[in-house]
């Protein structure tokens, strides 16, 4: 902060100062409290006077920047955000000018490192990108460009999560160049195309280093993960930097500074050269002794490369998992890992050796002792990937360079070669069937990976590690696989043999005799022969111009040049110079490297490039192959310079190539320098050429043969050249062609080469070093991971306790305090001989094991929590016992606030791959779990605050994706059996979580539910079962699970505090749960809960209802049921009104629902209400009464049956429908306006059956006539239109209106007429089914309302229904048409037996029904009136009697009898009663009808029921002509009566026939 009164000011500017302070600070006060609109205008108003008084805004840096950032974070609205965002920017110049201290510095990096590190959510993400974006453009401005802070900032703000733009910010950071340009005081980025190395400074790389590693706990892991390809390649990159800093070299800082830095570490032999002096530096060794406590810088970051390199997860890792989108960085990861352990000194291999390269080659299938087959499948799959993704070579040098170290014992590296060659097969001349594509890919990779090893062995002077015999197993089956990838055209496989190869050539493995100086032991090379053929094989691929074959090729020249030469088999320098072509010019490149080494061998620079082992200098290699002759230069250089001067095209291009490689790669050849002249003389004659590619070459040949000569060859040279661009003569000399001081020379970035995309996959890094001092032998051993050494044995662990003596025993601890926890978990190690050697060891090293533990608890803890997450088996199946050990003797208080620490790794360890370290997790859990069931068990004793404070960190944990939502099975069971158990033993210590817990384990009824379960109640019908049934299981199987055990233990113990919270979580759990388990469980929770809690849950009735009433439609039945129940004992908590607008929302369901499930769900919660809620009912019955007494008349048994057993529970009888008549007829109302026919039809069957049941008791209308009119009025309007299946309720109700109102139907203007026209309409219907309906309740209504017209009308039709032609219409499959037409009267056509089967037709009885119902409706209908009767309604009755007896349609049986006599009974009945006279043609009728009857149903066929109702109508007649006097019909009736008695058997028809002629 600046104090005004000690700054340089004058007055007059101190007042200014003064004066905008004061306006700043008012405007700061109000920017918080205004609206959008005048927070804008102050914003704009502090931002002015900031910039017009720069010294204010430099007064706090801190507050003023961070009041705007703090704005633009919090801000949610994008005009004001894009606002403030450019006030913020405006501040960046003004910022950087002044010269701020220290503490300034810090407090600036703590506003911008809080956004460049911070986290986003969706809904602030556009407000924190802009923070980000600002604080990188402020970090570029203010700090300068070494500062390792400020470019760690830009390296992490490089991450793919973050916008493009601050992205591209932050790469402007990085580049040196664009980094001072964005400073104010760099004037102009145009001024400087390039910067100079020598006086620039870079950010430090160990500082960058430590300072990265020192944030990664800070960062984001998502972050962190997006920005690490850019992390380590820009330290690499400052690595070489520091190495080349104040040197001369080639990189330039410019814009491409990037590449040229890449490009020059990859081609420049100076810049190696620097890189590897530099390397040693960060190695920082003593006396070749590295530090293992303190790794140094090269160690550290080699391993955080490596760890993206290779990263071992588990023993079977399968690389086919790797993403795809990863392989580019992962590519560079290996090729900078390979660069820099190439350039490292031999120590750093160590590191890495033996346990991670055996892990390697286990990973890459060289182990084929391994009897997991999976394990096998998966590294054969790793295999494959790698040869898919072209990692062979990455992997293989790698391979090489770490396994030919001295570390690796030979005996090991023999163990591999022989398994190889154990996995050979035998092959004779060619390839059979048998070998796959799939095993030529295997051999492909594992020949390549064995090139690599031999070749570095064999440099290394390790001739020991394969035997003369089995090389020459694996030379030759190499030979026969390079050949038949050739005849099968698999360029890759064949390609990296290629690469194979040459490390094989020019290391002398494919000539051991002569490398090993072993010629006597043969008396013939046997390995000739093989070579012979590998050469041959080549020059096949040569002559077809592979650049990656000539270059093998000439490698191959090295092994036995001078034999062969002699011999004249192969002529290695003719070859290469046939092989030319215009259409491939570059090949020419690759045959120029080729022609150097045939003509110069090891000698030439090129193979210096090959040598990746800093021990190995080239004079130990050139040893290893056959000398080349001089001669064979001579010959080389000849043939180039001759073909320079061809007129042969693609021989003149080819030969520039090969000449300019010659002079790069031969420079120190003296005949090089001998005829400099000749040579400079035909690159002058190429300039001349118009082809690009030479003109280019040539001038880059001119150069570096100018380099070479000395200064009478230079000033030669020069005059050459510029004669050659002054004079014309002399340029005609040289060619035809143009040049002249325009000619283009070099093309910019001529050094530039196309790196292409790499791509890996991940492995992990493990260190490895000697044991070199004993106090650092134990974090050996911790890095040294599964060695042989250590795993099989006791080995280092027993040698080196031997050492450890009591006299250096004080001064071990001091100088390496990570030997305590790493011994600690050593005593707990999975090999029993391990074990008990630390803790012998630890026994002698520590005197009181109880103090040192609790002195060193820390460093314990976090080694065991490390090693938990080791790579590494052993090492996590040892921490986790450890710290079971460490945490039963630390107190509680010393490691709660690592508690959640704890129990993720436990947990992390029970979902291990490996089965022991799973089972140690296991321990460990129990454990943990046993701990604090005692910890909480507040009953016994344990105190509550405490428990509280260690639940808070639990259960969340539990709870969370590491506990119940892990994806592993055994985790998540682990953590709800510790919910059980905390459940049974402290679930008084559970009250403060009780809500979320409830919620949470209802979702865990679904999670565990065995799939099974819901696939059978989908497939119900497969296996011979219902869904309900299944359902029905799964409900008892939920109610009496664990889980509702546990939740119904929190119950007992819930309290009115956390009652709402607990239903608030019920119902979110209702809405937001899908499973049958859960949705089950939420109902009977509730149940539970109001069962146990009544009063605690009363104030929260309405929302409980609310919630359990929306799953009434849920799509499962015992779901909907479940609910219905719950409701009903909700309804025990609810208000009157609320339990009545329940009713209201039962009564829509089940009138405005079509479904039967809607009805089944309204009827059981009526019921439900009814008896669980008895009080809350009876209080609102008038809501549920009439619609139970609606649904009693439902068709579906079921509703039916609910809604009865709710009317018959809450009512005294039929009485109740009198009481509650008003509010039936009110929702009948509802029924008949319903758009549903079934509705409808159940409504008028309701309100017909109340007015039937109350005229029953009363015959007083309980309706007002008003509401009597209004049922009138929907009645008909309802039965207007088409037939619907019920219609006839409809008529049936408004007959049984009219009985019950029939005053009311006559004095009402118009109303009868128009029931008269519905009656007689609807009769008149051409639907069957419902015309039989609809006449009957037309002869009902004649019966109410008798008149001419109605009876005339009813004769008309029902007339035509009596007559058999109605019937004759119907088709019968049976031909029960046909019935009658040849029988007679008495129905004896047919044999008795098939008469009997007609007779009991379905159809017949149907028929005969129609027929009989008819007849007898007709007959009540027939009433007196005006004192007569309906004539044609009287003759029509008499008339069926006959015409039933005579049908040829229906065959008559005992029914029919009965109801004709029924009939003519009633009919005379009702003329009895009026007193009527008859014409004579009437009493005929009559007599005629009676002589019928009598003769049909009088007879010994008939039934005792018929003849006894036959001599009824037979009195009934008697009477009425006997009131009509009229004696000669009566004494005929008599007769026949007293004959029938003489034949009667039945003694009942007998008494009822003399009781008729006693009384006549």
């Amino acid at each position: 902060m600046i104090d005004i009164n000690n700054t340089q000011l004058d007055e007059e500017s101190k007042q200014k100062f003064e004066f905008y302070k004061g306006l700043a600070i008012k405007i700061k006060e109000q920017i918080y409290t205004e609206s959008i609109i005048n927070k804008k205008d102050l914003i704009s108003l502090l931002t002015e006077v900031y910039l017009n008084e720069p010294t204010l805004l430099s007064y706090n840096y801190f507050v003023n920047l961070k009041l705007f950032f703090d704005l633009l974070e919090h801000n949610t609205t994008p005009n004001l955000r894009s606002f403030i965002s450019n006030c913020l920017s405006k501040f960046v110049s003004k910022i950087s000018c002044f010269k701020l201290d220290a503490s300034q510095y810090d407090q600036l990096k703590y506003i911008f490192e809080k956004y460049v590190l911070q986290d986003f959510k969706e809904s602030n993400k556009e407000a924190i990108f802009a923070c980000k974006y600002l604080s990188v453009k402020f970090i570029n401005s203010i700090f300068d460009y070494h500062d390792h802070w400020a470019r760690l900032m830009n390296i992490i703000a490089t991450s793919s999560i973050n916008k493009f733009d601050i992205i591209e910010e932050s790469i402007k950071g990085l580049n040196p160049l664009s980094n001072i340009s964005s400073k104010p005081s760099f004037l102009n980025s145009n001024q400087a195309i390039a910067i100079n190395t020598s006086n620039f400074k870079f950010p430090s790389f160990v500082s960058l280093l430590d300072l990265f590693i020192e944030k990664i706990p800070d960062i984001n892991s998502s972050l962190l993960h997006n920005c690490l390809y850019t992390c380590y390649t820009y330290l690499l990159k400052f690595l070489i930097m520091n190495a080349v800093q104040g040197k001369d070299t080639c990189i330039v800082i410019n814009l491409e500074w990037e590449n040229n830095v890449d490009k020059a570490f990859d081609l420049d032999a100076n810049v190696r050269q620097l890189v590897k002096s530099h390397l040693n530096l960060l190695l920082n060794t003593n006396n070749g002794i590295v530090n293992k406590s303190n790794p140094p810088p090269l160690i550290v970051f080699l391993n955080l490369i490596f760890k993206e390199y290779f990263n071992f997860e588990n023993d079977d890792i399968n690389l086919t998992s790797i993403n795809s989108s990863d392989l580019e960085n992962i590519f560079t990861y290996g090729t900078v890992f390979n660069n820099i352990l190439s350039l490292s000194p031999p120590i750093v291999s160590s590191y890495f050796i033996p346990n991670e390269i055996d892990k390697l080659l286990n990973f890459l299938a060289f182990n084929p002792n391994s009897n997991n087959a999976v394990s096998n499948q998966s590294r054969t799959n790793n295999i494959l990937k790698i040869l898919q993704d072209d990692l062979v070579l990455l992997i293989s040098k790698t391979t090489g360079l770490l396994i030919s170290r001295p570390q690796y014992s030979d005996q090991k590296i023999k163990s591999i070669v022989k398994n190889i060659v154990n996995e050979i097969p035998i092959i004779k001349n060619e390839f059979q069937d048998s070998f796959s594509l799939r095993d030529n890919q295997i051999f492909s990779v594992k020949l390549t990976v064995l090139a690599f090893i031999l070749s570095r062995c064999f440099a290394l002077r390790r001739f020991s590690v394969v035997s003369l015999d089995d090389l020459l197993k694996i030379l030759n089956f190499y030979s026969q696989l390079m050949d038949y990838n050739l005849k099968k055209e698999n360029k890759k496989y064949y390609e990296n043999l290629l690469e194979g190869l040459d490390q094989l050539a020019i290391y002398g493995v494919l000539n051991p005799l002569y490398s090993q100086d072993n010629h006597l032991e043969y008396t013939e090379d046997p390995f000739k022969e093989i070579y012979k053929k590998l050469c041959l094989t080549v020059k096949i691929t040569v002559k077809r111009l592979h650049e990656k074959s000539v270059v093998t090729f000439s490698y191959l020249s090295l092994a036995y040049e001078s034999i062969l030469d002699t011999e004249k088999i192969i002529d290695f320098p003719t070859v290469i110079f046939n092989a030319n072509s215009l259409k491939k010019p570059e090949f020419g490149f690759f045959s120029g490297e080729a022609l150097t080494v045939v003509a110069w061998g090891w000698n030439s620079n090129l193979l210096n490039k090959s040598i990746d082992l800093q021990e190995v200098d080239i004079e130990d290699l050139k040893i290893l192959v056959p000398k080349v002759l001089d001669s064979k230069f001579n010959l080389v250089l000849s043939i180039t310079l001759n073909s320079c001067s061809k007129s042969k095209p693609s021989l003149r291009k080819a030969a520039c190539l090969w000449l300019l490689s010659l002079v790069k790669y031969c420079g120190n050849h003296t005949l090089i320098k001998q005829n400099a002249k000749a040579i400079n003389l035909a690159f002058m004659r190429f300039l001349a050429e118009r082809d690009e590619l030479i003109q280019e070459s040539a001038s880059i040949g001119l150069s570096l043969i100018y380099e070479l000569g000395d200064s009478d060859l230079r000033e030669s040279l020069v005059k050459g050249l510029l004669k050659s661009f002054t004079d014309s003569t002399a340029a005609e000399k040289l060619s035809a062609g143009s040049v002249n001081e325009d000619t283009e020379l070099f093309e910019p970035g001529i050094l530039k080469t196309s790196d292409g995309s790499i791509s890996t996959y991940k492995d992990i890094l493990n260190l490895a070093s000697e044991v070199g001092d004993p106090s650092l032998v134990y974090k050996f051993m911790s890095l040294a991971k599964n060695s042989t050494l250590w795993s099989s044995r006791k080995g280092i662990a027993f040698g080196l306790g031997a050492l450890v003596t009591k006299a250096n025993l004080d001064d071990l601890l001091k100088s390496n305090s990570s030997l305590i926890p790493k011994l600690y978990r050593y005593r707990f190690d999975a090999n029993e001989s391990v074990s008990k050697t630390m803790n012998d060891m630890w026994n002698i090293l520590i005197t009181d094991s109880s103090k040192t533990i609790l002195s060193h608890h820390d460093i314990i803890f976090n080694e065991l929590v490390r090693g938990m997450g080791s790579r590494e088996w052993r090492v996590r199946q040892a921490s986790c016992i450890a710290l079971i050990d460490l945490l039963e003797v630390l107190p509680l208080e010393v490691y709660e606030p690592k508690l959640e620490l704890i129990w993720t790794m436990s947990f992390r360890s029970m979902d291990d791959i490996k089965d022991s370290v799973r089972n140690s997790g296991a321990q460990l859990t129990k454990f943990l779990v046993s701990n604090l069931t005692r910890i909480t068990d507040i009953p016994s004793g344990a105190s509550s605050l405490k428990s509280e404070r260690i639940l808070k960190k639990v259960i969340p944990f539990l709870l969370g994706n590491r506990g119940l939502l892990s994806d592993a099975e055994e985790i998540k069971t682990f953590a709800l059996k510790t919910i059980f158990q905390l459940c049974e033993k402290s679930v008084t210590a559970l009250k403060p979580f009780l809500p979320n817990l409830i919620g949470e384990m209802i979702s865990m009824m679904t999670l565990f539910e065995p799939q099974v379960v819901n696939y059978l109640a989908l497939n119900a019908e497969k296996y011979d079962t219902t869904a309900l049934d299944i359902d029905n299981q799964r409900l008892q199987a939920v109610y009496h699970s664990p889980i509702m055990k546990s939740i119904d233990q929190m119950l007992d113990v819930a309290d009115d505090k956390m009652m709402k919270d607990i239903i608030l979580h019920i119902i979110d759990s209702i809405k937001k749960s899908v499973g049958f388990p859960s949705k089950v469980g939420s109902c009977k929770i509730i149940v539970t809960l109001i069962s146990r809690h009544l009063e605690l849950t009363r104030p929260y009735g309405e929302v409980l209802l609310k919630a359990s009433t929306s799953q009434l439609k849920h799509r499962n039945e015992t779901i909907r049921e479940g609910y219905a129940q719950a409701c009903g004992y909700v309804c025990r908590i609810c208000s009157t009104d609320t339990v009545a607008k329940y009713a209201v929302e039962l009564e829509n369901m089940y009138l405005k629902f079509d479904s039967v499930d809607q009805r089944r769900v309204a009827a059981i919660a009526s019921e439900f209400v009814g008896t669980y809620a008895p009080s809350s009912f009876s209080s609102v019955a008038s809501a549920f009464l009439p619609l139970a007494y609606i649904g009693k008349h439902d068709p579906d048994k079921d509703v039916k049956d609910s809604f009865n057993k709710v009317w018959t529970d809450h009512t005294a009888g039929s009485g109740a429908i009198k009481l509650y008549i008003e509010e039936i007829c009110t929702l009948a109302k509802k029924c008949l306006n319903s758009q549903s026919y079934f509705i409808k039809k159940v409504g008028a069957e309701s309100i017909s059956n109340a007015l039937k049941a109350i005229s029953h008791h009363s015959k007083d209308n309980p309706l007002s006539s008003q509401n009597t009119l209004i049922i009138f009025q929907l009645l008909i309007e309802t039965s207007t239109g088409r037939s619907w299946k019920g219609k006839e309720s409809i008529l049936a109700a408004l007959v049984t209106l009219c009985r019950t109102n029939h005053q009311l139907v006559l004095s009402t203007e118009g109303l009868y007429d128009r029931l008269q026209m519905i009656m007689i309409s609807e009769s008149k219907r051409k639907n069957r089914e419902y015309k039989e309906h609809a006449v009957i309740a037309l002869c009902q209504f004649a019966e109410l309302f008798p008149s001419d017209t109605i009876y005339q009308e009813l004769v008309n039709i029902c007339e035509p229904l009596l007559d058999d032609e109605y019937f004759k219409e119907e088709d019968d499959d049976d031909n029960d048409n046909n019935i009658g037409t040849s029988v007679d009267r008495n129905n004896k056509g047919l044999p008795n037996d098939i008469q009997s089967f007609k007779k009991s037709s379905a159809k017949n009885l149907k028929l005969e029904q129609f027929k009989n119902n008819t007849l007898k409706s007709l007959s009540n209908s027939f009433k007196c009136y005006d004192e007569k009767f309906s004539q044609p309604l009287f003759m029509l009755i008499l008339k069926s009697v006959e015409r039933f007896f005579e049908s040829k349609v229906v065959i008559i049986t005992w029914r029919t009898q009965i109801a004709v006599c029924d009939s003519f009974s009633k009919l005379i009945e009702t003329l009895l009663s009026s007193k009527q006279s008859l014409s004579m043609e009437e009493i005929e009728f009559s007599i005629s009808s009676w002589n019928t009857i009598f003769f049909r149903c009088c007879n010994k066929a008939a039934i005792e029921n018929v003849r006894l109702q036959a001599v009824r109508s037979s009195s009934k007649l008697l009477k009425l002509l006997n009131a009509l006097k009229i004696e000669n019909h009566e004494s005929f009736i008599i007769e026949k009566m007293n004959k029938m008695r003489a034949e009667e058997s039945s003694s009942v028809v007998k008494v009822e026939i003399d009781t008729v002629l006693y009384k006549h």
